[in-house]
């Protein structure tokens, strides 16, 4: 996801670290699918402090999502766009928004990521 000047410093963190803990919670799960983990390197371990805060920090934005995800849910608007690479337009087509609006809620469920980090306040 390109920043082009549009995030806050907070926001483009918080993409980043989901983008991060998302891949790397995806590659332990296809290591356990495939037993790969008998194999030399296997999959990323989140086995380090910042890496086991920053997986409970998404996890506790993933959960928040679920249950507030009246009118729409950040964590899928945000998959949607870090790790699936969609663009704002391809966003609103899938989710169907209003024309324009796809921006503002990427802001918005990375904003809210933020504040739940406690790295901004609400």
């Amino acid at each position: 996801m390109a920043n082009n000047g549009q995030l806050s410093p907070a926001e483009e963190t918080a993409a980043r670290e989901i983008e991060r803990v998302y891949n790397s919670i995806c590659a332990g799960v296809f290591a356990k699918v495939q037993n790969l983990d008998r194999v030399s390197g296997g999959a990323p371990k989140l086995d380090n402090a910042r890496e086991i805060a920053a997986s409970k920090r998404y996890r506790d934005f993933a959960e928040w999502s679920k249950a507030n995800q009246s009118p729409r849910n950040l964590h899928a608007i945000l998959i949607d766009v870090i790790v699936d690479g969609l663009s704002a337009q391809q966003l609103e087509r899938r989710r169907h928004m209003r024309n324009g609006s796809g921006p503002d809620w990427i802001k918005r469920g990375l904003r809210q990521y933020a504040i739940l980090a406690e790295w901004v306040s609400a």
